[in-house]
């Protein structure tokens, strides 16, 4: 039995949208690079967030042949880089 609700990320014009990243737990590349475009970071690519798990500084997931990065991930990433001014 389904309750009737549907995700918005099924729905590809939602997906699209920067909001739809917000809700989201868990990313692909792809969707953490969308993610850090979404809140701001508009230069985040998926090269650059490959590197980031390529090189150790961010950690991952690795389901089958895909890299997944919790949101939680992300966000301790950010504050850990954060560049504060005097």
């Amino acid at each position: 039995m389904t309750t009737g609700k549907v995700s918005p990320l099924s729905n590809p014009e939602v997906a699209s949208t920067p909001d739809a990243h917000v809700d989201r737990r868990l990313f692909d590349i792809v969707s953490a690079a969308g993610y850090l475009q979404a809140i701001g970071a508009t230069s985040a690519t998926p090269k650059f967030v490959r590197t980031l798990v390529a090189d150790g500084d961010l950690p991952h997931l690795k389901i089958g042949k895909k890299f997944y990065i919790s949101k939680t991930s992300i966000d301790s990433w950010l504050l850990r880089h954060e560049r504060r001014t005097r």
